[in-house]
């Protein structure tokens, strides 16, 4: 089973982002989801929870008792992995039937630890959604690259848990 969400931690460190995110999958029910590192600043999480439902449930935690996030920054789905080089054939497969002609869409790319071109990147990519990018979009595509590992996700806005480092 691939990771199914990515949680973005910050300076509480690793160890503490790991048990927060275990208590929060707790809380949701999942007692036997796997973390583990990714590259610094980064948990991978496998579970069977639908990763989008898991983030919407850890927002409402978060609005119900913000002081129990303290260790992590940001909850992210993913959708596919894939290696550097089958980006373009990933999301061709995975993704791009999801966003609608009449959509408008966005591309995120977030890289770390990786010399590949945004360039060949966007001219790889684009011709494959039949959609429009736009600066108000309905879906993003976020595509993270972390050394040999890529994780691509179609997010829509309320899709990402973002928690402001205190």
């Amino acid at each position: 089973m691939e990771p199914v969400i990515i949680v973005k931690y910050g300076s509480a460190g690793y160890f503490s982002a790991k048990k927060e995110v275990h208590n929060v999958l707790a809380k949701l029910g999942n007692q036997k989801a796997d973390e583990e590192l990714l590259i610094p600043g980064f948990i991978t999480i496998k579970t069977k929870l639908d990763p989008h439902e898991v983030i919407e449930d850890a927002r409402e935690l978060f609005l119900g008792n913000p002081d129990s996030f303290s260790a992590t920054t940001e909850w992210i789905p993913v959708t596919a992995w894939c290696v550097p080089g089958e980006i373009a054939k990933t999301i061709k497969e995975e993704v791009a039937d999801l966003i609608m002609p009449d959509e408008e869409y966005a591309l995120e790319i977030l890289k770390y630890q990786s010399t590949i071109s945004d360039d060949d990147i966007i001219n790889k990519v684009v011709p494959l959604i039949k959609a429009r990018p736009g600066y108000n979009p309905y879906k993003i595509i976020r595509i993270q690259i972390a050394d040999n590992k890529v994780a691509i996700s179609l997010l829509k806005p309320n899709d990402v848990l973002h928690i402001w480092e205190r």
